[in-house]
C-alpha cells in the first residue's frame, strides 16, 4: 500500500468524481496516522471520558470528517480540523444530560417515557423487518455487532480497514433510522 502525503490524502478526498478504492486507501491512511493522536488529544483534554464514550467520539469525529471534508481544508490545517471536531463533539456530549439518553429515533426517550411492553415488541419486530429488508452482506455486519464484536475484529474478518468499518456503520446506522422511521409513520398513519 503506497503511503500518501497529507496533501495528496485530501486531493483523492476531494476529487469530484472520485475513485471508491483510492478514496478508502486515502482516508484509512489519514486515520492510520491521526487516529492515535486524536485520542490522546481528547484523553488529555477530558480525562473523565469512559472508554466507550472515548471510542464513539473517535468514530463520530471521523464520520464527520468523511461527510464533511472538502477542498477548503489545506492539508496543513487538516489535523488541527480533526481535533477540532473532537473538541466540538466531546463539548456536546458533556452538555448533554446524563439521565436523559437520545434513542435512535430522537422524538421518543425510553428513558423518560417508560415504553411498555407492546411497544417494545413493536419496535424489536420493526427492527427486525429493517434489517431482513438490508443487502445481506450489510446483514452479516448487523448480526457482528449485535454478537458485540469490535472494530478491529470485524475488520480483520472482513478483510477490510477500520476506517471502512466506520463508514459501513454509519450506512447502516441510516438505513436503520430512515426504515425505523418510516415505519413508525406508517403506524401512526
Amino acid at each position: 500500500m503506497p503511503s500518501f502525503s497529507d496533501h495528496e490524502c485530501l486531493a483523492i478526498l476531494t476529487a469530484e468524481p472520485r475513485e471508491q478504492a483510492v478514496a478508502e486507501q486515502a482516508l484509512a491512511t489519514l486515520h492510520d496516522r491521526y487516529s492515535r493522536f486524536l485520542r490522546l488529544r481528547l484523553l488529555r483534554s477530558y480525562p473523565g471520558l469512559r472508554d466507550a464514550d472515548l471510542d464513539e467520539l473517535c468514530q463520530e469525529t471521523w464520520l464527520r470528517v468523511w461527510k464533511h471534508l472538502d477542498c477548503r481544508i489545506r492539508a496543513e490545517a487538516f489535523r488541527s480540523w480533526l481535533f477540532r471536531i473532537g473538541n466540538h463533539l466531546a463539548i456536546d456530549l458533556f452538555r448533554r444530560p446524563r439521565n436523559q439518553r437520545e434513542t435512535s429515533w430522537g422524538e421518543r426517550d425510553a428513558l423518560e417515557s417508560r415504553a411498555n411492553h407492546v411497544d417494545m415488541i413493536a419496535d424489536a419486530e420493526q427492527l427486525q423487518r429493517c434489517v431482513e429488508k438490508m443487502p445481506a452482506r450489510l446483514r452479516e455486519f448487523v448480526h457482528r455487532l449485535l454478537n458485540l464484536e469490535d472494530d478491529d475484529q470485524i475488520a480483520a474478518d472482513m478483510e477490510k480497514k477500520k476506517s471502512r468499518i466506520y463508514q459501513i456503520k454509519s450506512e447502516v446506522k441510516e438505513m436503520l433510522l430512515n426504515c425505523m422511521e418510516r415505519g413508525h409513520e406508517a403506524v401512526s398513519a
